[in-house]
């Protein structure tokens, strides 16, 4: 009955060793690695705050920096645009016209 026991424990801590694992190679595709307010590291002050901005995620160095980009998100949201995410609102491509033969 024990080996059964030990058997089943080490399998678990197998498969929860895996899940770790995959856990850990995910990775995030916000495309900076500073707070576009204050221009820290994201994770220099622990976990990065998060916000959504009309669809578009933000991510700060500490939830004190909110207030300041509320004041004027155009501003720093240019930050982020220019690393790389899209605009938090884009107009789609324009369908072409069918062409005559």
């Amino acid at each position: 009955m024990k080996k059964a026991i030990m058997k089943q424990l080490k399998t678990i801590l197998a498969v929860g060793g895996v899940m770790a694992l995959l856990a850990a190679c995910v990775t995030d595709n916000y495309p900076i690695k500073t707070c576009i307010v204050s221009g820290e590291a994201l994770g220099s002050m622990g976990e990065p705050f998060k916000y959504v901005h009309e669809g578009t995620t933000v991510k700060f160095c500490c939830e004190g920096c909110l207030d300041e980009f509320k004041e004027n998100p155009t501003k720093f949201l240019a930050k982020l645009n220019a690393g790389g995410q899209p605009p938090a609102k884009t107009v789609p491509p324009p369908v072409p016209a069918p062409s005559k033969k």
